[in-house]
Order: C-alpha cells, then sequence, then structure tokens
C-alpha cells in the first residue's frame, strides 16, 4: 500500500478513547432527546389546557378551569388566581383550587386577600413572578391564620 512501510500497519484510534467520546455523545445525544420529548410533553398539556379552557361557557367554571390547568401543567398542589375589580387595585374574586375540605374550613372566616403583600407586588407589578420562599419575599406580609403551608417541593424545566 502506498504511503505505508513495509511491515507497519496502518495506527489504529486508540479504544478505550473512541468508547469513552462515543459514550459521552451519546450521553448527550440521550439528554437532548429527553428535553425535546419533556418539551413536547409540555406542548400538549398546553394544548388540552386550551382546548378544555375553551370547552367551558360560564365565567366562574372558565377561571376555576384556568387554576386548576395551570396546576396541572406545573405540578402544583394549590392553586389560586386573583380577579382585581375595576380599579385595578383590589381583588374583586379569588378563585382557588387543591384545598382539602379541613382546609378549606380553616379558611371559612377569613376575607378575600386584600392586594398586601406578594400579591400587592403582583397587582403593582403584572408579570410572572417565581418565588421558591413567598415568606422570604421583600413584598411578603405572612399568611393569615389556618392558611395551608405553601412550599417549593421539585423543580421543573
Amino acid at each position: 500500500m502506498a504511503g505505508y512501510r513495509e511491515g507497519r500497519r496502518p495506527r489504529q484510534p486508540n479504544l478505550p478513547d473512541l468508547h469513552m467520546r462515543l459514550r459521552s455523545e451519546l450521553g448527550r445525544i440521550d439528554e437532548q432527546l429527553r428535553a425535546l420529548l419533556s418539551t413536547m410533553d409540555r406542548l400538549q398539556g398546553l394544548l388540552d389546557a386550551v382546548m378544555a379552557i375553551s370547552r367551558e361557557v360560564e365565567l366562574p367554571a372558565v377561571l376555576h378551569r384556568i387554576v386548576t390547568t395551570a396546576m396541572d401543567l406545573v405540578g402544583a398542589r394549590y392553586g389560586a388566581l386573583g380577579v382585581l375589580d375595576e380599579s385595578g387595585e383590589r381583588l374583586e374574586q379569588f378563585i382557588t383550587a387543591g384545598l382539602s375540605d379541613q382546609e378549606h374550613h380553616a379558611l371559612d372566616e377569613i376575607d378575600l386577600p386584600r392586594g398586601l403583600g406578594v400579591l400587592g407586588h403582583l397587582i403593582r407589578h403584572p408579570g410572572p413572578l417565581r418565588v421558591d420562599d413567598i415568606p422570604a419575599h421583600p413584598s411578603s406580609a405572612g399568611f393569615p391564620p389556618g392558611h395551608p403551608h405553601l412550599h417549593k417541593t421539585s423543580s421543573r424545566a
């Protein structure tokens, strides 16, 4: 063969290095495929949510469906949706989901949230707000007696 000296074999790649690189690349591809599947599942969940919400005809049912659908999409135990009054400064309605009968009963004597604390922050600064620890947020005003303990249990990509 041209280019090779008599009696010498072509240099073979180091097989352990090749296997390591191959495993590394396969791991990276596997990670990307899992991320893609997760994204597809979340998009399907979002599409299902839009379809479910569009089937409702009464506003209270639509609002409640929005809360429960959002809970499902992010894996939340509790959910709530505040509806502002015409001034846009105070809550007119507060729709909750995920409360047990006992938790609901513990809050029976409590009025609607007044839009203080983190809720007030959201009223003044509308937009997404991700909070891992509500009591630690600078705007937090605490929870009323009987309010369920809220905490982050896991993270989603």
